[in-house]
C-alpha cells in the first residue's frame, strides 16, 4: 500500500512541476497576440482591396476604353450611352456627376 501511495505522490509531483514549467514559460506567444496579428492583417487587406477596386473603377477602367476606342476609331455610342458607367448596379454620369436611377 505504502508503494501505491508513493507512486501516486511522484506522479502528482512530476506533474505539478511540468505544470508549473508549462505556465512559467514566456517564450511562446498567446491567444490574443495572434489574434490581433491576424486581425490587423484582414483589414489592412481589405483597405487596399478597396483602394484598388476605387482606382480601377474610377481611373484606370475609363482610361483604357478611351484608348482603346481611339485605337479602332469608334463611333460613340448613340445618346452617350458610353459616358454611363456601371457603379454597384446603379448608373452614375460622368458629366453631370448625378446618379441615374434605372
Amino acid at each position: 500500500m505504502k508503494k501505491l501511495f508513493n507512486s501516486i505522490r511522484s506522479k502528482v509531483n512530476n506533474l505539478t512541476a511540468r505544470a508549473v514549467v508549462a505556465v512559467s514559460n514566456a517564450k511562446a506567444e498567446g491567444y490574443v497576440d495572434s489574434g490581433v496579428k491576424i486581425l490587423i492583417a484582414v483589414v489592412i487587406g481589405a483597405l487596399l482591396l478597396s483602394g484598388l477596386y476605387a482606382l480601377f473603377n474610377t481611373t484606370i477602367m475609363p482610361t483604357v476604353t478611351a484608348k482603346i476606342r481611339e485605337l479602332f476609331n469608334y463611333q460613340p455610342l448613340p445618346d452617350g450611352a458610353g459616358e454611363m458607367a456601371p457603379i454597384r448596379g446603379e448608373y452614375y454620369d460622368a458629366q453631370e456627376g448625378k446618379d441615374n436611377a434605372e
